[in-house]
Parts: structure tokens; sequence; C-alpha cells
């Protein structure tokens, strides 16, 4: 006999969602430390190159989590249920934090090259970027143990026709 939780596809997507969130808290981090020493000594570049190599190296783990988050929508919720719902409002969420990502990144590496500290404007994407996979995170985490997507079976189930 097979068991509902034995039946239920394995996610793809979740094992690949703490690279990038620990990426964008380091690199936060790291940011703000810089701001604050405002390029006073010479660690507040080096912490500034630093978040931007972390930042870089969580967005590419972060379009493998995107790839198979958009797998297991598919696989794992039914078209127009709820959990469907959550998920298009995860993605959303987290196609406006892959966006601000780019962003910084090509700002950090082409046009504050050269900064002797993390500039006030990266600092204030690294904070949207931040409250953004904070957010998103969040709702990540309900799809999983509140609607139980890629746990039970029944996230998969066609929503009941009223």
């Amino acid at each position: 006999m097979v068991s509902k939780l034995s039946a239920t596809p394995r996610p793809l997507h979740p094992p690949l969602t703490h690279a990038p969130i620990g990426a964008i808290l380091i690199a936060t981090v790291l940011d703000v430390i810089s701001v604050i020493d405002g390029g006073a000594h010479p660690w507040a570049r080096d912490l500034f190159h630093t978040g931007t190599y972390v930042l870089m190296t969580g967005m590419g783990v972060m379009f493998l989590a995107i790839i198979a988050g958009v797998i297991d929508r598919r696989r794992l919720t039914a078209a127009s249920s709820r959990p469907r719902q959550g998920a298009d409002v995860h993605a959303a969420l987290m196609t406006a934090l892959a966006v601000v990502c780019v962003l910084e990144i090509t700002l950090r590496r082409n046009v504050y090259a050269d900064a002797h500290a993390t500039p006030a404007v990266v600092t204030g994407l690294s904070v949207l970027a931040l409250a953004l996979v904070t957010v998103g995170g969040e709702l990540g985490g309900r799809l999983v143990y509140r609607a139980g997507v890629g746990v039970r079976g029944d996230a998969i189930a066609p929503a009941p026709r009223s």
C-alpha cells in the first residue's frame, strides 16, 4: 500500500532557496557595516566587494531555484486552486527580488566598482532585497506548512466547484 505522503512528488524548489536567502542576508549585513564606516577604513571597501561576490553567488543559485519553482508550481498545485494562487503571488515577489538583485549587482560592478564603501543606493537595494526575500520566503513557507504543497497530495487536487 502506498501512502499519500509517498505518492506526493518530491519538491525540487525548497532545498535551493537557502543559499540565496543567506546570501542576501549576508550581503545586506556587510553593506550596512560598510556604510556605517563610511570608507574611513580599508575594510569598508572590502566588505562592499565581499557583499558583491556573495550576492552574485546567491543569484546563481536563485536562478536554479526559480526554474525549480516553476516546475514545482506546475507539478504540485492544481490550476485555479488556492495553493496555485499563493504560488503565483510568491513567484511575483521572487521575480521582483531577482530584478532588484540583478540591478544591485549591475550597480555594484559597473557604476560603483571603485567605491570606498557601499553606496547608499546599493544599501537601499540590499535592504529592499532582504524585505522581499523575507516576505516571499514567509509566503513560500505558508505554501508548505499550511497548504501542504509538496507534502500532502490534496494540494495537487483541483479546487472544489461551488
